[in-house]
């Protein structure tokens, strides 16, 4: 599977899929400026370790930079100090892919102390997740992963983690994280007659064929849950031309 990238519409069949009125995202459109994490030298660190090596997550995914847990009964811990120069951070979390199936721990992301958010319980056979927050002025953050048992963090993974800049009164950058049927996407949206539209990505069957939806918009997180299944054929078979 090729890295997480941001796409502007979809990569299969797209399906228009409007979320419901609502505001422009961002009134400034200036594109932030990006920072690798591990690229800053960590405060404190430890049951875990930074690297600049590729590596590959469960699921295939694959990143270029990460923070890895090595288990043990405590949370494996990353602080860095920002001295307040960064707005935004935000990275892939999961586990590695050749961690055992019975590894789960909670991803937290704090910031001058104070509990910004979190993801999780994750477990090793479980599709990586998305965790952003706003960091805005914050002076230090501290990454946790926190065992849900013993060993729980072994294997556990901050993938490519970053840091954004500059981006003005916005809270998180234009995109929208999805997860479509488990899969992980981020996606940019489109306003048309003041509405939010995204494309749909879903597999292609052939015949005609009915599907029931069901989605789950948080607008101040810029999250979408969604969900999709085939109804029963409502057309006769697909037969190839001879």
């Amino acid at each position: 599977m090729k890295p997480l990238k941001t796409f502007a519409y979809a990569l299969t069949l797209g399906l228009s899929l409007f979320l419901g009125a609502a505001a422009p995202l961002w009134a400034n459109d200036s594109q932030p400026a990006m920072c690798p994490l591990v690229s800053i030298r960590q405060r404190y660190f430890t049951n875990c370790m930074s690297s600049m090596e590729h590596a590959r997550m469960s699921g295939d995914m694959e990143v270029e930079t990460s923070i890895t847990g090595l288990g043990g009964e405590a949370a494996a811990t990353m602080q860095y100090e920002l001295e307040g120069k960064f707005d935004l951070f935000e990275s892939v979390v999961g586990f590695s892919a050749s961690a055992p199936d019975s590894r789960s721990c909670t991803f937290e992301l704090w910031a001058d102390n104070a509990l910004v958010t979190k993801v999780g319980p994750l477990k090793a056979t479980d599709a990586p997740d998305i965790l952003r927050g706003n960091i805005k002025g914050a002076r230090m953050i501290t990454l946790r992963m926190v065992p849900s048992k013993y060993n729980g963090t072994a294997g556990a993974m901050w993938g490519d983690p970053k840091l954004y800049a500059g981006m003005g009164d916005k809270q998180f950058d234009d995109t929208l994280i999805l997860h479509v049927n488990g899969e992980l996407l981020k996606v940019t949206p489109s306003k048309v007659h003041g509405q939010t539209r995204i494309m749909l990505p879903f597999n292609l069957q052939p015949g005609r064929q009915e599907y029931k939806i069901s989605t789950d918009y948080d607008a101040k997180e810029g999250r979408v849950d969604i969900e999709y299944k085939p109804l029963e054929s409502v057309a006769t078979p697909y037969s190839a031309p001879q």
